[in-house]
């Protein structure tokens, strides 16, 4: 894996998100939750993936160690074609925002 190319400890909230693998969060974001120390940080996270999420939001409590995490986003796609509206995502993320006013 690539060095992650941003001060994680400068960051209060972080929006982490991966594709969906077999029901759960992709192998990479796996190693990422492993080897970032996230306490006192904000997660929201969001999966992206064609089919179901299955336990991926989840997962990312489970693999965190510390860290608040708050709620998630599945967005869904059907090929490359958006599935998710868009107004969900705004609106999900704009209530994100409200954690760092």
């Amino acid at each position: 894996l690539n060095e992650f190319p941003v001060d994680i400890d400068a960051c209060h909230m972080i929006f982490l998100g991966t594709p969906v693998w077999w029901y759960s969060i992709a192998p990479a974001m796996k190693s990422f939750l492993k080897n970032h120390d996230l306490r006192g940080k904000i997660i929201y996270p969001f999966v992206t993936n064609e089919g179901w999420a299955g336990h991926a939001l989840q997962d990312f409590a489970t693999n965190l160690s510390g860290g608040c995490v708050k709620s998630g986003m599945n967005v869904k796609f059907s090929g490359d074609i958006l599935i998710t509206k868009e107004v969900q995502i705004r609106n999900w993320a704009k209530e994100a925002m409200k954690d760092i006013l």
